[in-house]
């Protein structure tokens, strides 16, 4: 007896429309891993300038095919727009009104711009991880990998001495400290994933571990402490009132780790011999007159601040004021140098955009922050948003005070990128709960 076979369906052609959201998402996933391990050859700036132009020209393109898509196929039945959505057109509007008021509009056009860029990925990311987060996980994984694995090439030598700087690694970052609060922001994320699901867990620990050792090997001691922090929050979220065994383990195993890492030994007795002997100025890493002086803007200008990327134009005339107000200063070993960042995004980001500015940013904290004091969701995806939320949060928070990783391309779409995974979705989820 003859048998006949089932014949296939064909494959169903995308829509037009379908295709544009492809490429969105194509170039959303391209920006995450290209932009922490772009170096270019310019003898300006190799390593910064490039991240952040490629960010603003991703986000230009995918802006400009969204609003193609929207024009001639209709709006996609992803986009789905809510106070998430809100709250990054809000930033960006105030972006735009400060830098209407901002002293030099040139740097605030700038800014305009990356902030634009940011929002932009953020609602590309947020409108497609729907059944795409195992991709958007390891585009932002691997780069953190192929960084970490670049800073143990460096220690053993094999680059020739290229990417280190007074013995700390920079990898592909150019600086120990960019890439020390671009790991936390990826541990953060590695370290929800390995505790959300036991799918690929070896592997997932295995990664964590490697970027907890390129972490290290930065001797950043902010992002050392941001990620002791983010671990007792986790603590905290997983086990409540009894993380108190939890905390106790982690206090040990930091002073271990203090003990016997020499280079960070000796920066933190630097500190206290600074401390002991009254100089400020030691004591923040030579970062006092710039991070006082962005409390001086604060003061003259706390509606609207001096405008997007006007710390950097504003800052002469300030250090000369705060050199004035504390005369130690006038002999501090940075004095010569004129900072383009307060080294404290906390306050920069006052200074820049007034008391407003900052008030979305604690906002925008909140409403990440928030998922991990809610039930979980259905899935791994709502373990990990529960898990995940408040630890991000909290590791920003303190990476953030003596760095400024909102002004550097590499952790802040990182920072993006993590925080999409612990917010998309939540408004199903609480509908759900």
């Amino acid at each position: 007896m003859k048998t006949t076979r089932a014949r296939k369906a064909p494959p169903t052609r995308l829509s037009g429309g379908e295709l544009l959201d492809n490429a969105v998402w194509f170039i959303a996933l391209l920006t995450l891993f290209v932009v922490p391990l772009i170096v270019t050859s310019s003898a300006y700036d190799s390593y910064r300038l490039p991240k952040e132009m490629f960010v603003r020209a991703a986000g230009t393109i995918m802006a400009a095919l969204s609003l193609i898509r929207w024009l001639v196929h209709g709006p996609s039945p992803r986009w789905r727009p809510d106070h998430r959505w809100a709250l990054a057109a809000v930033a960006v509007l105030w972006t735009v009104i400060t830098a209407l008021t901002a002293r030099n509009r040139t740097l605030a056009g700038e800014s305009v711009l990356w902030v634009a860029g940011c929002a932009v990925l953020f609602v590309v990311l947020d409108s497609g991880v729907a059944g795409r987060w195992w991709p958007l996980f390891y585009a932002v994984s691997l780069a953190a990998v192929c960084n970490a694995l670049f800073c143990i090439f460096e220690v053993a030598g094999w680059t020739r001495g290229f990417g280190l700087t007074d013995g700390r690694v920079t990898g592909l970052l150019g600086n120990a400290d960019d890439l020390g609060s671009y790991f936390v922001f990826v541990i953060v994320g590695a370290l929800g994933v390995c505790l959300a699901t036991r799918r690929r867990r070896v592997l997932h620990i295995a990664m964590t571990a490697l970027l907890v050792v390129g972490l290290l090997m930065t001797q950043t001691i902010g992002s050392v402490a941001a990620l002791f922090a983010a671990l007792l929050a986790f603590a905290l979220v997983m086990a409540g009132r009894r993380s108190l065994p939890i905390i106790g383990i982690l206090v040990v195993a930091a002073a271990l780790v203090i003990v016997f890492y020499q280079p960070l030994r000796g920066r933190i007795q630097r500190w206290i011999v600074a401390s002991r002997s009254g100089r400020i100025d030691d004591l923040l890493s030579n970062r006092a007159t710039p991070i006082l002086a962005a409390w001086e803007m604060i003061k003259d200008h706390p509606l609207v601040g001096v405008g997007p990327a006007g710390y950097r134009f504003a800052y002469y005339d300030y250090k000369l004021r705060v050199e004035a107000l504390h005369p130690t200063l006038g002999y501090a070993a940075s004095r010569p140098n004129n900072f383009g960042d307060a080294h404290n995004d906390h306050l920069q980001t006052m200074a820049q955009t007034g008391v407003p500015g900052y008030a979305l940013l604690l906002a925008a904290m909140a409403m990440v922050a928030r998922r991990s004091f809610t039930r979980a969701g259905p899935g791994f995806e709502g373990k990990f948003r529960r898990l995940t939320s408040a630890p991000l949060v909290v590791a920003f928070a303190v990476t953030a005070m003596p760095q400024f990783p909102m002004e550097l391309a590499g952790p802040m779409i990182t920072l993006i990128a993590v925080a999409t995974f612990c917010t998309a979705g939540v408004a199903a989820d609480d509908a759900s709960a």
